[in-house]
């Protein structure tokens, strides 16, 4: 791994740590927790999306019209969704980690403060 690469993933986990530091001075503990919650939540939705098994009630044929959708698809337009769905998810599991380590960091800061 070239230096450069390494710094730069270090400089992108102090803002990280910066920013959560703020957001705890800023929010308390609890705004923290829910700041976490809601980026988990972003996740879930995004992995769900991906496959086409989301739907919702405005839309109740949406689901059917996927389906319809992914069975009509040729071999290249399904690889690259494919192609797109693999690169997404280093993505998405580091929102996830980062999400629960808001979680741990505002559990922690909450019963360490009461």
């Amino acid at each position: 791994m070239p230096l450069s690469h390494l710094l730069l993933q270090t400089l992108a986990a102090l803002l990280m740590v910066a920013a959560v530091a703020a957001l705890a001075w800023y929010l308390g503990f609890v705004g923290l927790g829910i700041v976490g919650v809601v980026i988990l939540l972003a996740c879930v939705r995004v992995e769900l999306d991906q496959g086409g098994v989301a739907s919702n009630s405005f839309a109740p044929d949406l689901y059917t019209k996927q389906l319809a959708a992914q069975q009509a698809a040729t071999r290249s337009e399904r690889a690259a969704e494919q192609l797109a769905r693999e690169r997404l998810r280093p993505w998405l599991r580091r929102a996830r980690w980062l999400g629960l380590a808001i979680v741990a960091v505002a559990a922690a800061g909450f019963f360490w403060s009461a």
